[in-house]
């Protein structure tokens, strides 16, 4: 019997160094489960993160292509401006050339027709005062007036229109004025 005793001792003690070694086993196996079944959730979590970053990254993207394009309409509508600006530029100064010519045109004619008609004043004979008797002869300065070359040689107004032919009160600087002697 002790044999027997024996016997089942050192089964006992093999059986528990063998349960003891099975539930150390199923721990490590419960555990590399809970750390596989950890990380898995994690390897989802990081896909969901990777698939919103590629959703974003997409709009970014299209959002860029948005901005590029309006970019080159804008590069397009300032090229056609400058060429319109450079056409107005164009016209203007073809303009300007035409005013000038045209401005210089009428200068000479004016000028000419001054001169032909300074020429004519000159070379008209005198016609003289009207009337008989003694005569200052008077050349209108700038700011005359008949009123005031009256005054000054103290006849009317009446009698230098009189005397000069004159249907008004107009006179011009540089008109020699016939003026009685009183």
């Amino acid at each position: 019997m002790k044999k027997i005793l024996i016997l089942l001792s050192a089964l006992l003690i093999s059986g528990c160094e063998t349960f003891n070694n099975s539930s150390r086993d199923d721990y490590y196996v419960r555990k590399q489960y809970d750390l596989a079944k950890g990380q898995e959730q994690q390897a989802a979590q990081l896909s969901a993160t990777v698939a919103s970053l590629s959703a974003n990254n997409a709009e970014i993207i299209r959002y860029i292509n948005d901005i590029n394009q309006k970019i080159a309409a804008l590069q397009q509508n300032d090229t056609n401006i400058q060429g319109s600006l450079n056409s107005l530029r164009q016209d203007i100064d073809a303009t300007k050339k035409t005013w000038k010519n045209s401005n210089e045109k009428m200068i000479e004619q004016i000028s000419s027709e001054i001169n032909n008609a300074a020429k004519s004043a000159a070379a008209a004979p005198s016609q003289g005062p009207a009337g008989s008797g003694e005569f200052y002869e008077h050349k209108v300065e700038t700011g005359s007036t008949l009123n005031a070359i009256a005054k000054a040689y103290r006849v009317s107004i009446s009698e230098i229109k009189a005397a000069n032919k004159m249907n008004n009160d107009i006179n011009r600087v540089g008109q020699i004025l016939y003026i009685p002697k009183k």
